[in-house]
């Protein structure tokens, strides 16, 4: 029974990871971009980008709490 409960709790422990909430990532390597993000707010995403690639982007009031999701691997910024 001991090992049983023991199992269930590991097994619980081992789940709780894959059931968090991923962050959006923004990835710039050899020049090319990354993005993954799930529902994230438009302010958020371009203050990350902003971070990520040196820029500085202004968002309108009336648009920084739409919510976005954007997934693209290795883009080529027109920005080099």
């Amino acid at each position: 029974m001991k090992k049983r409960i023991l199992s269930i709790l590991f097994c619980g422990l081992l789940a709780v990871p894959a059931l968090a909430a991923k962050g959006p990532t923004i990835n710039l390597i050899d020049n090319k971009l990354s993005i993954d993000a799930d529902t994230v707010p438009l302010a958020r995403l371009l203050r990350l980008l902003d971070q990520a690639t040196g820029l500085k982007s202004k968002v309108p009031p009336e648009l920084a709490n739409r919510t976005l999701r954007i997934l693209a691997h290795e883009v080529i910024p027109a920005f080099r």
